[in-house]
């Protein structure tokens, strides 16, 4: 019933422009991550929101604007944060062969990496998790947000 309540709370909310990160971030290596929006869905954004990847230019987190744009700011800074985590934690290396039980594990740690971030970098508020947690809660495993509180406490 809460999720059905969010939900409808945030559809009627409207929607919000698309900020991707406007501070460089870098992978692990030093290279330099661009991030492009992908509304085709040619690097299946579609369902998952977006999706980080090297190609042949270097590392680059695809994103759906439209999946994005249902979300504020704070959210958005969240998940593209998110996707940054993978490549700095050099996830992808082995994303592909994980056990389903490896990728939760994976998919957690790029999470509280993002919580990190914007706890210790953008000096974010409580009021403002809630509310990532109030979205993400209705786009991601409920294992992954009840997660959440425990990378806060890491500080």
């Amino acid at each position: 019933m809460r999720n059905a309540v969010v939900g409808l709370a945030l559809l009627v909310t409207g929607c919000h422009a698309v900020n991707p990160p406007q501070v460089p971030q870098y992978d692990r290596y030093g290279e330099r991550i661009i991030f492009v929006a992908d509304p085709e869905n040619k690097h299946e954004t579609k369902n998952h929101g977006a999706n980080a990847k090297y190609i042949k230019d270097g590392p680059r987190v695809f994103y759906n604007p439209s999946w994005f744009s249902s979300m504020p700011e704070e959210v958005q800074t969240f998940f593209f944060q998110h996707e940054v985590a993978h490549l700095r934690l050099k996830h992808l290396d082995n994303y592909a062969s994980a056990s389903v039980r490896q990728r939760m594990k994976l998919e957690m740690q790029a999470d509280c990496h993002s919580i990190l971030y914007l706890q210790n970098k953008l000096q974010y508020a409580p009021a403002q998790f809630e509310m990532i947690y109030d979205h993400a809660s209705l786009h991601i495993e409920e294992e992954r947000t009840k997660h959440f509180w425990e990378c806060l406490a890491l500080k």
